[in-house]
């Protein structure tokens, strides 16, 4: 017998849109992760730094802090952190910068569940 190891696994939405929210926490929580959303980056980081997170999904364009300078911060905070960055304003550079500084993975807005969940299922930490 399998175990879902997926169950009470933590997942941390960054994002500034509040569509994405609840569209990302429904997908998620059909696959019974537990979910937290969040759109201030800022107190986003504070969270990070105080809780235990198995993933984070971070947007990159945000405000006061775009989800790049976020990535960073997070790598030198918490090295340890699985991040999965995503967009609707992707192009080849802001992929390159968000590999180097170290995210499991780049999607593009909007993200059809399966795209979510093999990019989640790439991630080493959560299986």
């Amino acid at each position: 017998m399998q175990v879902n190891n997926k169950k009470n696994k933590k997942i941390l939405v960054i994002d500034d849109d509040p569509v994405m929210h609840n569209t990302l926490k429904k997908q998620l929580k059909d696959e019974t992760f537990d979910v937290e959303c969040i759109a201030n980056p800022v107190k986003a980081l504070k969270m990070i730094n105080q809780q235990e997170f198995d993933l984070v999904i971070c947007d990159v364009k945000m405000e006061p802090i775009d989800g790049l300078k976020l990535l960073k911060q997070i790598k030198q905070n918490r090295p340890q952190m699985e991040v999965i960055m995503m967009t609707g304003y992707g192009d080849q550079d802001i992929k390159t910068q968000a590999k180097r500084l170290g995210t499991n993975n780049f999607l593009e807005k909007p993200i059809p569940k399966s795209a979510l969940i093999n990019a989640i299922n790439y991630v080493p930490k959560i299986f």
